[in-house]
């Protein structure tokens, strides 16, 4: 009797098929709630450092105005240019243009690479102006 009790206490070891499944199934909804406030921030912090960038371009446009007594019309003539590698390795998120400059008044735009409709510009009043899901 004594044989079987201990034969018992063995084979009760471990996890059932049922419980290995419902724990699977527990983590899967848990991931797929966590999963798009992830995304979320990532995309919030993209944002960020095309906030950031943008506001490196107007600090260098004003130094180029500073020089020259008008506002650059392209990355290449000024101090600060987004769109060469800076020895930096990382993934770019945004494309960054200049459509807007002239004498006075200057625009610098940042595109997302993934969502092209997701855009801030700013201008030489430093007002940022979004548009697509950054609004």
């Amino acid at each position: 009797m004594r044989n079987k009790i201990i034969f018992k206490r063995l084979n009760n070891r471990g996890f059932t098929l049922i419980e290995l499944i419902i724990v699977v199934i527990i983590l899967a909804v848990l991931a797929s709630l966590a999963l798009p406030v992830m995304f979320g921030q990532v995309e919030r912090a993209r944002r960020a450092e095309a906030i950031r960038i943008l506001q490196d371009v107007r600090a260098s446009q004003f130094r180029y105005y500073n020089e020259y007594g008008t506002f650059s019309t392209a990355f290449a003539k000024m101090d600060f240019n987004p769109t060469v590698a800076t020895g930096v390795v990382q993934a770019p998120s945004h494309t960054y243009t200049l459509p807007a400059a002239a004498a006075t008044t200057f625009t610098a735009k940042a595109t997302s690479i993934k969502v092209a409709a997701n855009t801030v510009t700013i201008t030489e009043k430093g007002v940022l102006t979004y548009t697509g899901q950054y609004i």
